[in-house]
């Protein structure tokens, strides 16, 4: 699910960046949304990577990293 969110966003990115007749400012308020969903879907690929039998040996840092930015995108996405 993540490499499709990821590949449908970045296909809606170059599409607003591509073509001219999508250089307006509600194309543009769309783009933003789909780079969002874009990291967001990058930082849940992350979370599943760094999730499993390897958790309890995350540093501390590394614990609240993968926090912060699964808790950033989600929240921009939104």
């Amino acid at each position: 699910v993540c490499v499709i969110v990821v590949l449908a966003n970045l296909l809606v990115m170059v599409a607003i960046f591509k073509n001219r007749r999508f250089h307006f400012p509600i194309y543009y308020l769309l783009g933003n949304m789909a780079a969002a969903d874009l990291f967001a879907g990058l930082a849940y690929a992350n979370l599943m990577l760094n999730t499993g039998p390897w958790t309890p040996t995350l540093t501390k840092q590394q614990w609240y990293i993968r926090g912060a930015l699964i808790d950033i995108t989600l929240t921009a996405s939104v």
